[in-house]
């Protein structure tokens, strides 16, 4: 009996409902407001170098992939973090981004990291509630 009722805790899952989805959507929305405030047509042009879409579009294209798909892997969203990381560094060097800003989107990228492990089991989840 105890196993069915947390199947169906499990199976309520959706990406929204995740910590890994919650911290990529935060760093994505501080990325984005941040690119809004560069006004110079220079800073507009390395802004692209805050690719704050990726790791939260490709943290949710994982965990909606259908039992089956595997175009995208756990190491796909590592690679997004190390990209972003390599993005924040260049962009603080260049003065693009202040060392605070750094350091925050610096540690949500970590933090990002430290919770892959769970996502296959979250993926898991999301399917069954699909059935």
């Amino acid at each position: 009996m105890v196993k069915s009722k947390q199947k169906k805790v499990i199976s309520a899952i959706s990406p929204w409902d995740t910590e890994i989805f919650k911290r990529a959507y935060r760093l994505s929305l501080g990325l984005e407001k941040k690119k809004l405030t560069l006004r110079t047509p220079e800073k507009k042009d390395l802004a692209w170098r805050l690719n704050s879409e990726s790791i939260c579009h490709i943290v949710l294209e994982f965990l909606n992939q259908t039992k089956g798909e595997s175009y995208i892997q756990e190491s796909a969203i590592l690679q997004y973090i190390y990209e972003g990381k390599l993005n924040l560094r260049f962009s603080r060097d260049l003065g693009i981004i202040s060392n605070a800003e750094f350091t925050r989107w610096d540690q949500d990228f970590q933090d990002i990291a430290k919770l892959i492990p769970s996502l296959k089991e979250i993926q898991l989840s999301i399917q069954q509630q699909r059935k």
